[in-house]
């Protein structure tokens, strides 16, 4: 079992078929951003025509960045795209490597933090919602398949979780602090952003596909057809 952004299912979709979605597991319009230096004359979207951004190539900061370019009528060949690791992408600013960055949370406030009083976040234009992004459950296709039971009780332990977050969020704050050792107050700043909820709609195959499209269109894969 694996949990994952919708990215990485959709780019391995094109050859692979031995995994599936169980559930998603928790979405938010707003863990995914694009950060800029003010001082470097990016103040509104149109001022990101010539600048380098920092993506991780074919992530979800990279689709989203896609997206945004699209929403404020630009186009991903009129910028300079700088191809980074998740964890180089906050530094990256700050070293003068780029201008700006897509990426997604703790990474944007982690270049916040480096860039303190350069930083704005760009939002897309009229505060218009442009991107959900969902997390998924994902076993092997086989396991699936022949442990139903186990999955089911997975899952009910899931739900047990996020019971315990929606009613005791500051208890639930503590444990995850202390067992992934992230600061306290970084979890407690993100986490009102998310919606935990185990779904498995139609919306999810919606989101998949076009983000299939967008890798088709933007000669990201070699394939022609997006996949079933």
């Amino acid at each position: 079992m694996v949990t994952v952004a919708q990215k990485p299912i959709v780019f391995n979709s094109f050859t692979e078929n031995d995994y599936v979605i169980i559930a998603a597991m928790v979405n938010s319009y707003k863990d995914v951003k694009l950060l800029a230096r003010e001082d470097k004359g990016i103040q509104e979207p149109s001022d990101l025509r010539g600048k380098k951004v920092g993506v991780t190539k074919d992530s979800t900061g990279h689709f989203y960045l896609g997206l945004f370019l699209t929403h404020v009528g630009l186009k991903l060949h009129e910028i300079e795209i700088t191809d980074l690791t998740a964890s180089e992408l906050p530094q990256a600013p700050a070293d003068g490597r780029v201008d700006s960055i897509s990426t997604w949370e703790p990474h944007i406030l982690n270049a916040k933090k480096l860039l303190v009083a350069e930083a704005v976040v760009l939002p897309p234009t009229g505060g218009v919602r442009i991107f959900k992004e969902d997390f998924y459950f994902v076993p092997n296709r086989d396991f699936a398949e022949h442990n139903p039971k186990a999955l089911r009780r997975f899952l009910k332990a899931i739900e047990k979780g996020n019971e315990l977050i929606r009613e005791n969020k500051e208890e639930a704050i503590t444990i995850v602090s202390q067992r992934s050792k992230i600061e306290r107050g970084l979890l407690a700043s993100v986490l009102n952003d998310f919606e935990l909820q185990l779904v498995l709609d139609q919306s999810i195959l919606i989101t998949l596909e076009d983000e299939a499209r967008w890798l088709i269109n933007n000669n990201l894969t070699d394939k022609t057809e997006v996949p079933n």
